[in-house]
């Protein structure tokens, strides 16, 4: 979902029943449901069963905006003459058409029992998310002129699918899949992102999934580069900046090597740059070293014929200070 969607959801709901290991697939709309459902947004039927494929009613679907949007009931505002004083989503009713969210359908109707179309869904969701109608946009499918705009931005950010037609009549699943986006259980922000290399980038959500995303495109030391990554069927844009290579730190790793470890890891063309640009000295004698890189990339053993017992000065080409290290006779 390209937008970011924010609505004030009544309750909060558990984060583990809809976070999953495998951080790059998508909830089914089963676990989706079940979110919704432990917060108190949705019922199942009798026995348990979340009738993912059966049509969802004005009335069912005026239930699940208002507590989506934290709206308490208002039966005092549903004066339709086909619901009755008692009827059990009067209040519910009447809160959605005080928001101007769901409205009646004239001659003082709502029809409560009335299947909800796929295009209704869409006008509904969308002026609950406060999204603005594509009037001009294309819709391939059968769709109403009214409904058009809203069919437009709903499938645009995610909420419904492209489809045939939208004047059949929604699923509960079909519904369940958008009110989950617009909640809270949805609410997932982007809470770092670092370059990990020129090729590869790791994205870390604030529920704690990390989202590791190789790049076709190589990204430019020292440029900020802006970079979409899906995580839960979502689509978030990062910004990310590959950091200049430098070394970080060296120390003895064996009788003749030192290790110089770098701040990420290198890319081939950086170790190219890098290669005869190793200096190992101490006072005024150079000994020269071999380099090999590590498997990661992310650090160098420079090892040497010989090394006596010292203090010796590294220097990396790139990184500005030379780096001091004491060569014990063993290690």
């Amino acid at each position: 979902m390209k937008k970011s969607l924010s609505l004030v959801v009544t309750g909060a709901l558990v984060t583990s029943v809809f976070a999953s290991s495998a951080f790059a697939a998508e909830l089914t709309t089963q676990q989706k449901f079940d979110a919704l459902k432990a917060a108190g947004i949705v019922e199942g039927y009798p026995g348990g069963s979340a009738g993912l494929d059966k049509n969802i009613t004005r009335a069912e679907i005026s239930k699940v905006v208002a507590l989506l949007q934290g709206l308490g009931e208002d039966a005092a505002s549903s004066k339709y003459k086909d619901v009755a004083a008692n009827y059990w989503a009067k209040g519910y009713i009447g809160a959605v058409t005080k928001a101007g969210i769901v409205n009646g359908l004239g001659n003082n109707l709502f029809g409560p029992t009335q299947n909800v179309t796929v295009e209704q869904v869409a006008k509904i969701i969308v002026e609950s998310a406060g999204l603005t109608p594509k009037a001009d946009a294309a819709v391939s499918g059968a769709v109403s002129a009214w409904a058009k705009g809203y069919v437009a931005a709903a499938i645009e950010a995610g909420l419904i699918d492209q489809q045939a037609s939208y004047k059949v009549a929604a699923t509960r699943g079909q519904v369940f899949e958008a009110a989950y986006d617009l909640s809270s259980a949805s609410a997932v922000s982007v809470k770092s992102a670092v370059a990990v290399d020129e090729k590869n980038i790791e994205v870390t959500f604030s529920d704690g999934q990390v989202v590791k995303q190789a790049l076709t495109t190589a990204l430019v030391a020292g440029q900020a580069t802006k970079v979409d990554v899906t995580y839960n069927g979502k689509t978030y844009s990062v910004e990310v900046t590959l950091q200049a290579v430098k070394a970080t730190e060296a120390a003895q790793s064996g009788a003749k090597a030192i290790t110089v470890k770098f701040n990420r890891a290198l890319s081939a063309t950086e170790k190219t740059y890098l290669d005869g640009g190793f200096a190992v000295k101490s006072s005024l004698t150079s000994f020269p070293v071999t380099a090999k890189f590590a498997d990661d990339n992310k650090s160098v053993v420079l090892s040497a014929v010989y090394l006596p017992a010292g203090d010796y000065t590294v220097t990396v080409k790139g990184t500005d200070a030379p780096f001091t290290v004491k060569i014990a006779a063993s290690v």
